[in-house]
């Protein structure tokens, strides 16, 4: 199986920027409690937080890694790409883009207009927005909101100045949220810190299906132990040990063939309970799942064909 950690990133596996230091600790309080956590690695001053800039998000990372589960992340306006390498480090797969990207040499770092630039619909898990929404104007905030909408699949997460900063752009919470709500999203946490003159929103799409299974994919993932000689010797091959869901993948194609997609969803769904039974390290097919997941939520079934019969089967199957 796949190394490939996909999990919670461990922010003191990466680099820091910039001289930051990061902490794996975050406060006790969960993330859907009266009491949202304190990000404990976002800077005590006001002049700390906006001399960051766009490194805002790599501050972010230990908490939103503990408390949300995801594999593909988009982070716009990413400056020099230090959320994304942090990321792309610890295993996730992670974009970014920006205006004027100083980390271009960055893997998946792109110059380039968040309004101009388009991928794949729902192909993220989470968006990121850091320290960026603040020097949108107003007639262009739905606009962004959109797009974050059509690239996201589950969450996104967005940080700027709060009304207490006295900061130029800043604006109330209630502008986010009305608007944030409009476009079918749950507000999971909205946290203002007068500290800091900050705010943090992380949103979850309604009824997304990619919500409810990557977290249990991910329960089921992790780094593998010690491979056990003797143990590894007796196990079966990997095409006896995941013959019922390759036969769940064939029913799948099947009813593609005759035209059902609903019979399909319904095979893909009885594989997505399979595997999540098995109590297996799911680590290397998750990120080809969140990409059925995607593809279910936009009925999207040439790319299902494809995912199933070219990838998730021959990753069974190895």
């Amino acid at each position: 199986m796949d190394q490939r950690r996909n999990t919670m990133l461990r922010i003191s596996d990466a680099q820091s920027c910039d001289g930051l230091t990061s902490t794996q600790e975050h406060a006790a309080a969960g993330i859907d409690s009266d009491q949202p956590p304190v990000v404990e690695t976002t800077p005590k001053s006001q002049k700390e937080f906006e001399d960051l800039g766009p490194n805002h998000a790599f501050t972010v990372l230990p908490w939103i890694t503990e408390e949300i589960r995801f594999h593909s992340v988009l982070d716009l306006g990413c400056g020099d790409g230090s959320a994304v390498k942090a990321l792309q480090e610890a295993g996730y797969e992670a974009h970014g883009i920006d205006l004027d990207p100083t980390g271009s040499a960055i893997p998946h770092v792109e110059a380039a207009d968040v309004f101009q630039w388009d991928f794949e619909e729902g192909y993220f898990d989470l968006v990121l927005c850091c320290n960026m929404a603040q020097y949108i104007p107003n007639s262009r905030i739905s606009e962004l909101l959109s797009k974050m909408d059509r690239l996201s699949n589950s969450y996104m997460m967005m940080t700027m100045p709060s009304m207490e900063s006295h900061s130029e752009g800043a604006r109330p919470a209630s502008f986010w949220t009305q608007r944030i709500e409009d476009f079918g999203w749950h507000i999971r946490l909205l946290r203002e810190d007068p500290d800091t003159g900050h705010m943090v929103l992380l949103c979850e799409k309604r009824n997304s299906l990619a919500a409810q299974i990557l977290p249990l994919l991910n329960e089921q993932g992790g780094d593998a132990g010690p491979i056990d000689e003797a143990s590894a010797a007796k196990a079966p091959s990997p095409t006896t040990a995941h013959q019922p869901a390759i036969d769940l993948i064939d029913e799948a194609l099947q009813a593609f063939e005759r035209n059902d997609p609903g019979g399909a969803f319904q095979s893909i769904s009885s594989l997505a309970d399979l595997l999540l039974g098995s109590g297996e390290n799911l680590t290397a097919i998750h990120p080809i799942f969140a990409k059925i997941v995607g593809a279910m939520e936009r009925q999207d079934n040439a790319s299902l064909e494809f995912l199933l019969s070219e990838e998730l089967r021959p990753a069974l199957q190895r």
